[in-house]
This record gives C-alpha cells, structure tokens and sequence, in this order.
C-alpha cells in the first residue's frame, strides 16, 4: 500500500520512459489500456521525445498553462516542436512560451506583456539553393519587422539534417 492509502500496481514500481533502454519492447499503461510501445525506433531516430519528457518533468499546473496554449498555436507550429537545438538540452516551443509566461487570449498567444507572440521558421534545407543568400537577407528583413511589433519565438533548423 501507498502512504495515501492507494494499492500499488505492478507498473507502479516501472521506470519512466526516458530511462528505459533502447532495444527494449515494453508495455506501459495509459489510462485503463495497455500500449505496447516500441522506444527503440523513437531512440534510434535520435529523438529525445519532447513531449514525453515534457509531460513528465513538468508539474500539473504547467501542464495545464501548456493545454490551454494548444489551440492557440498557429498549424505549422506545436507545443513538443524544438525552437532552439543544443549539444546539452534542446528548448521546445513550449518551455519557451512558458519562460515568456504566455497564455491565450482571443485566440491568439500572448507573453506577460501583453504583446503577441509570433513564431518565425527558419528556411531549412541540405543543400542551398542557388538564391539562398537572398532568401536569407529576405528572411532577416522580415525577421527584423516582426520584432518591432511582436515578441518573437524563432524555430531554427535541426543542425543534424544534412
């Protein structure tokens, strides 16, 4: 039995998913289904599984700030997505709208001063087109434009993409 009175399950005493070993098939309950999910492929890929490790290192109430966000977001851009790519620890959308403290107001993203929030994707590609010193001076401009009005959540590429 728990301290609260509860009785314990057999996946009470299961590691969390970022700590299970790749190559390792492994059921794990979800509500009152069992998933059977496959965290080699998700490691394999190199992924670090944002959201995951969002929801479990996160407490209820920036869970909650994060679920009200959502719907807000604009289509091509998602809460578990990586903003800023780092050799130690990527920054997701979400951890950056919840530094700016942001939250939902007539459907659009505000930060805590009340000015709107703004995601800007850099162009990504392996190999530059021909014109890419233009696109990336038209990118810069609009960059610059956007700043003067909005706060601004850059998304910039994945450096590990060739």
């Amino acid at each position: 039995m728990k301290e609260d009175g509860k009785q314990l399950t057999k996946f009470d005493s299961m590691a969390p998913l970022h700590q299970l070993q790749a190559g390792r098939l492994f059921a794990r309950p979800f509500g009152k289904t069992l998933h059977l999910i496959l965290i080699s492929a998700v490691l394999a890929l190199g992924s670090n599984f944002a959201g995951v490790a969002m929801a479990q290192g996160q407490s209820k109430s920036v869970r909650k700030q994060l679920a009200k966000l959502a719907p807000c977001l604009p289509a091509d851009t998602s809460l578990d997505q990586i903003a800023t790519y780092s050799p130690k620890r990527n920054v997701t959308v979400g951890e950056k709208l919840i530094e700016l403290n942001a939250r939902c107001v007539r459907g659009r993203v505000v930060g805590s001063n009340n000015k709107e929030i703004r995601f800007f994707h850099n162009a990504c590609w392996g190999i530059p087109p021909p014109d890419y010193l233009e696109i990336q001076a038209e990118q810069k401009r609009k960059l610059a434009q956007l700043k003067k009005k909005y706060t601004v959540i850059v998304i910039s590429c994945d450096p590990r993409i060739p």
